[in-house]
C-alpha cells in the first residue's frame, strides 16, 4: 500500500498539469496518445506479417512464372519429339549412302570402272588422306581422265546414278590432248578432252570426330582462364 501511496504522490503533479490544460489541449493528448498506441501495434505486430505476406506474394508470383515456362515447354515437347524423329529418320537415309570402312575400297573401285565404261581413259586415279568430319570423313580421289564430252557426260550420269554419293570438284578441261599409253589413238582429237578434277567420297565414322576448329578455340579459352 506504501507503494501505491508513493506511485500516486509520484503521478499527482502530472496529473494536476493536464487538470490545468484545456479541453482542446487534453483531447490532443488524447489522440496523440491514441495514436502512438495504435502505431507502436502496427510496427511491432502487423508490420513484420505485412513484410512476411509481400515475401510469399513474390514467390507465389515467381512460382506461377516457373510454372507458365514448364507447361510451355511441355506443350512443345511433341513437335520437339516430331521434328527430332524426322531428322533421325533423314540421317539414316544419309548414312545408307555413306559406306563403312571396308566397303570404301570397293566404292573406288567402283568410281574407276564407271568411267573406263563411259569410254574414258585414267591418267591418274589417286586417292588422298581422308579429313574426318564431325560424323563422317571426306575421302578426296585426284583424278585425270582423258575422252570426248560426250563420255565426260555419260561417266558423270554414272556417278550420279550411284548409290553411294560422289561429288566432282576443282573441274579443269584441256583440249587436244593425246589418248592414255597403250590404248588406241581417238577418232576424233579435236573433240577429245584431258580432264582434272577431284572426285569426292565419304564413309560414316562410326565414333564422332570433335571438330577441329571448335577443339583449337575450346582449349585456346582454357589458357585464357
Amino acid at each position: 500500500m506504501k507503494k501505491i501511496g508513493l506511485s500516486l504522490d509520484a503521478a499527482e503533479p502530472l496529473i494536476q498539469k493536464i487538470a490545468t490544460l484545456t479541453k482542446l489541449q487534453r483531447i490532443l493528448i488524447s489522440t496523440g496518445t491514441v495514436a502512438l498506441v495504435i502505431g507502436l501495434f502496427v510496427g511491432l505486430l502487423y508490420w513484420p506479417q505485412f513484410e512476411r505476406q509481400g515475401q510469399l506474394s513474390k514467390q507465389i508470383t515467381e512460382t506461377q512464372a516457373n510454372l507458365t515456362r514448364v507447361k510451355a515447354a511441355a506443350s512443345t515437347l511433341p513437335e520437339y519429339e516430331k521434328k527430332m524423329a524426322e531428322k533421325q529418320a533423314e540421317f539414316k537415309v544419309v548414312a545408307k549412302k555413306l559406306p563403312e570402312t571396308v566397303e570404301v575400297p570397293q566404292l573406288l573401285s567402283s568410281v574407276s570402272e564407271a568411267g573406263k565404261d563411259a569410254g574414258l581413259d585414267f591418267l591418274l586415279f589417286q586417292p588422298e588422306a581422308e579429313v574426318p568430319k564431325n560424323f563422317y570423313a571426306e575421302i578426296p580421289v585426284k583424278m585425270e581422265l582423258f575422252g570426248t564430252y560426250h563420255d565426260l557426260g555419260d561417266f558423270f550420269d554414272r556417278l550420279a546414278q550411284m548409290s553411294r554419293i560422289v561429288n566432282i570438284k576443282n573441274f579443269e578441261a584441256k583440249m587436244g590432248a593425246t589418248a592414255a599409253r597403250g590404248r588406241a589413238p581417238v577418232k576424233d582429237p579435236g573433240r577429245s578432252l584431258t580432264i582434272a578434277c577431284m572426285a569426292e567420297t565419304y564413309r560414316f565414322l562410326e565414333t564422332p570426330q570433335e571438330d577441329p576448329a571448335a577443339a583449337t578455340a575450346q582449349k585456346g579459352k582454357k589458357k585464357k582462364k
